[in-house]
């Protein structure tokens, strides 16, 4: 199976997976040895064994049982002989050693987590060039972005002050801690397009390549915060010698985006250019004079400001850096053939300064600044006014919601039936170290949805769930999200697929829904419409009491998932 296997944040191999009808993903003991250690003994290969993380794993071929811990267990998915080779199922060997295992089909990469793991974080980013979405460490993330965006030559203390920036404007976007991800890739957090994120991936000469490895290493983890949120970390290459207030250019005013002077960029090669555009591009380019096919005069304010003509079109005078030029003078001084001429521009000459929105930080600025002694903290506090340097804030693969606030709306009762999904769904993710607010309490059944909306959005909470209870059957259990609501597309696929894993007789649709508790809430929100029948039973589809714990279970999960890939 062509999988890409990541552990502990860092690519570990694609091959030695098979993923097998009715079985899963099974992986091979030579595989399990490059994942993990441990070791194969026998004559023939017959034993993988393990010891790490307090666990004892003995697994044989051609054997139902693992050994754990010198005791017996039936594994619940045989053993594959296949070339020469055992596989076991890798995700019931994972839950046994204590790794975590998610997968993402998409990107056909599998996410595993170990107990000893550094919980690194992975972007899902959309590399432009080659069409393709991959999951990368941040940290080459940066790495890659630094090699594109970084001019060669630059000073180590301005190399640094940039992976800062760009590894901000990566945390700022990564979806599963919040953020708005990538505005033209749906499924990516970020892209290697200029014109959407920013470059990636570059070939750096050896020397200069050494430089941002260590740069990136000395800066690991480090971003910039404003109100304790990753700032908006906007740069360009050369500013000219002053930037611009953020209100300036985007028409919205960032606290931490105001104009400062520069003067560290004049060594830019972009400092001072020149362009020349012929008047006809200029014409062509903006529809001026349209429909106008006579012979006009162009005047220019300040050089040309009026032509004087006769009744016959020919010259009297023209007004020219204030002076009056008489026409039989223009005649004569030209060698013109007559004074029945019109004026026309042939090309205009732009001189510019800078290079770039002029927003931010400036690349030569910052380069600038370093050659002058300046420190990291120097060159950003320059730049962007009122931010603070922190490092990323602990981020737990195996506890991914721990600390985050989630809304729970669950209109789960109806006249005869409670089915206690929001009981149990509210005490899976508290146990999992989330704060869960509820927009119904006990019997009150009469809020309205905008007192919900309210509740939801002034608690700063990460997701909003709502949970409603179905008459009919006839569509199944139905998941909604907002259109155009990225987050909350995606949360939906996980809760289909997982309900689909635990409630295989109901079938599950994903579609968007233009609902009012979807379209005014500020997070990634869904609304799942679920049916159960009474208590008395129901010919095609018998009550089961354990469904509500299901369905919770696999929202549960869902949402594990949501922070997890």
């Amino acid at each position: 199976m062509d999988v890409k296997i990541f552990i502990d944040g860092k690519y570990v191999l694609d091959d030695g997976i098979l993923d097998i009808k009715d079985k899963g993903l099974m992986v091979s003991f030579p595989t399990l040895v490059r994942l993990f250690g441990g070791k194969i003994i026998g004559k023939d290969n017959e034993r993988f064994v393990l010891e790490k993380w307090g666990k004892e794993v003995v697994i044989k071929a051609n054997y139902k049982t693992i050994q754990i811990d010198r005791k017996e267990i039936l594994m619940p998915i045989d053993t594959l002989e296949r070339d020469d080779l055992t596989f076991v199922p890798l995700k019931y060997l994972c839950e046994q050693i204590g790794v975590i295992v998610e997968v993402d089909k998409k990107t056909r990469t599998l996410i595993l987590n170990t107990p000893d793991g550094r919980n690194s974080l992975l972007l899902k980013v959309y590399i432009k060039e080659k069409d393709k979405l991959i999951f990368m460490n941040l940290e080459e993330y940066v790495k890659g972005v630094a090699a594109a965006e970084i001019p060669y030559g630059f000073h180590k203390e301005a190399i640094k002050a940039l992976t800062i920036v760009f590894r901000t404007i990566a945390m700022r976007k990564i979806r599963k801690l919040g953020g708005y991800g990538c505005k033209t890739v749906d499924d990516a957090d970020i892209c290697t397009d200029r014109n959407c994120c920013q470059g990636w991936g570059s070939k750096r000469k050896h020397d200069d390549k050494h430089i941002i490895e260590k740069a990136c290493k000395e800066t690991e983890d480090q971003i910039m915060v404003f109100n304790n949120s990753p700032i908006y970390a906007a740069y360009h290459l050369t500013c000219g010698g002053s930037t611009e207030n953020s209100e300036s250019i985007w028409g919205n005013v960032v606290s931490y985006l105001r104009k400062v002077e520069c003067n560290y960029c004049r060594h830019s090669p972009f400092y001072k250019g020149e362009r020349e555009l012929s008047f006809s591009q200029l014409r062509n380019k903006f529809d001026l004079f349209p429909g106008n096919n006579f012979i006009k005069d162009i005047l220019v304010s300040g050089f040309i400001d009026n032509i004087e003509r006769t009744s016959g079109g020919r010259v009297k005078s023209i007004k020219a850096g204030g002076k009056i030029l008489e026409g039989g003078k223009l005649l004569e001084f030209f060698n013109l053939p007559s004074t029945r001429f019109w004026l026309d521009i042939e090309k205009l000459r732009l001189l510019v300064t800078g290079s770039g929105h002029g927003v931010g930080l400036c690349k030569y600025g910052a380069d600038g600044m370093a050659r002058e002694g300046k420190r990291v903290e120097d060159i950003l506090n320059h730049y962007y006014t009122g931010i603070k340097l922190e490092e990323v804030k602990d981020y737990s693969f195996e506890r991914p919601i721990k600390g985050k606030t989630i809304t729970i709306d669950c209109s789960c009762k109806d006249d005869l039936v409670d089915y206690g999904i929001c009981e149990n769904l509210t005490r899976f993710l508290t146990d999992e170290g989330a704060t869960v607010i509820l927009t119904e309490q006990g019997d009150d059944k009469s809020i309205p949805l905008s007192k919900k909306v309210g509740i939801a959005n002034k608690s700063n909470s990460a997701l909003f769930i709502s949970i409603r209870i179905k008459n009919k059957s006839d569509s199944g259990t139905e998941i909604f999200y907002y259109p155009g609501d990225k987050n909350g597309k995606r949360l939906a696929e996980y809760v289909g697929d997982r309900l689909s894993y635990h409630i295989k007789e109901i079938k599950h649709i994903i579609e968007p829904g233009d609902f009012y508790l979807l379209r005014e809430t500020i997070m990634a929100s869904i609304l799942i419409e679920v049916y159960f029948t009474e208590k008395s039973g129901d010919k095609d589809l018998p009550y089961d009491e354990n469904r509500p714990i299901k369905l919770a279970k696999a929202i549960l999960e869902s949402i594990l998932k949501y922070y997890r890939v």
